[in-house]
């Protein structure tokens, strides 16, 4: 006869879905030992009065049919709390051939039934995206530099010219800044070949547009020759048009250097992948206000608040080293704290 078993309520719930991908129907099962499907699928757990305290034992479920990969739970044959013994059918499991039965191997108590779940299609774009970027962190060594920059003289610009009834945002700021220091700096406007770095004729900055169909970048062509407003105008249109899905090919593929700002989303700093083959991406984080000690003309302290962003640079240590890294920050910071260098 099998040991008894009882469900203890231990810290560690775990929610599990039984069978080869099931679709419906999860169980809560809880406690040492159990049962769990191959492939993936998740797990369903009993607990042994005798074994309270002791790991988990894995028993995992048979394949019901020869071909089975995958099974959907069609109908559960027990209830919450409800006793089961060994041999009770727990569930009907539709297979690739037929709808059989899943037995219990042990006696226990049916804890929990919960994770129905819907299989969401990936579009296209999507499954492309998930490409690049598996292909991009598993290929690619990223490095990655941050630096502080103090928005100060670039809000006074924008208020300027916003005055002047020339709508401009920070981020046009931030893509002229990049663009500029890549055509003084050109050894980090590269694209990696796959035998060594090939430095590019042109400073083409591909910008982040977060859509309903995946993230896309398409391209301000030739930023470092253009005007703020000139590239205000390039990113609106653009943005537009990849959010109702109307970018040309040649709208989005290409460029030499990527920027992506999730400061608007109240995000202070991260990482971003490289988008291959290009060499490098600029991640910006949202304003900060920040206290800063400060003199006077007559060497009068006091404390000023600065607002700051930070600025992190995923670089292709392949094509860009962390010292030539740096040395891009460093000027990208020097540009964008003195706008009247950009415009």
């Amino acid at each position: 006869m099998a040991a008894p078993w009882r469900l203890g309520w231990e810290p560690w719930l775990l929610r599990c879905v039984l069978g080869f991908g099931g679709r419906r129907g999860p169980a809560v099962l809880k406690g040492a030992a159990g049962w769990s499907a191959g492939r993936g699928a998740s797990r369903r757990w009993l607990h042994s009065t005798r074994r309270l305290q002791a790991d988990p034992i894995k028993i995992l479920m048979p394949s019901l049919s020869p071909t089975m990969e995958e099974g959907n739970i069609v109908k559960w044959l027990k209830k919450e709390g409800e006793a089961v013994s060994a041999g009770d059918a727990l569930c009907e499991i539709e297979t690739d051939k037929a709808v059989v039965t899943l037995d219990a191997s042990d006696d226990g108590i049916l804890a929990r039934i919960v994770g129905t779940f819907t299989e969401i299609p990936a579009s296209n774009i999507r499954r492309v995206i998930a490409k690049r970027l598996t292909e991009s962190k598993s290929t690619i060594p990223h490095a990655y530099t941050t630096v502080d920059c103090d928005l100060g003289a670039v809000l006074k610009a924008r208020q300027n010219l916003i005055r002047d009834n020339i709508k401009v945002s920070v981020n046009d700021f931030i893509i002229k800044a990049a663009a500029v220091t890549l055509k003084q700096m050109p050894g980090v406007n590269v694209s990696w070949d796959g035998e060594g770095p090939k430095q590019l004729p042109f400073v083409d900055i591909s910008v982040a547009v977060a859509t309903d169909r995946g993230l896309i970048t398409p391209v301000i062509k030739d930023a470092a020759a253009k005007g703020i407003q000139e590239i205000a105008d390039s990113v609106k249109a653009l943005s537009k048009k990849a959010r109702d899905g109307k970018l040309l090919p040649e709208e989005y593929q290409g460029g030499s250097f990527s920027i992506s700002n999730l400061g608007m989303f109240g995000i202070d700093e991260f990482t971003s992948v490289i988008n291959p083959p290009q060499a490098c991406i600029l991640s910006v984080g949202r304003f900060r206000p920040v206290l800063k000690l400060a003199q006077d003309e007559e060497g009068n302290a006091s404390l000023q608040q600065h607002q700051l962003i930070k600025v992190t640079m995923s670089s292709d240590s392949r094509a860009v080293d962390d010292e030539l890294a740096t040395r891009f920050l460093e000027s990208f910071k020097a540009n964008l704290e003195n706008p009247a260098r950009l415009i």
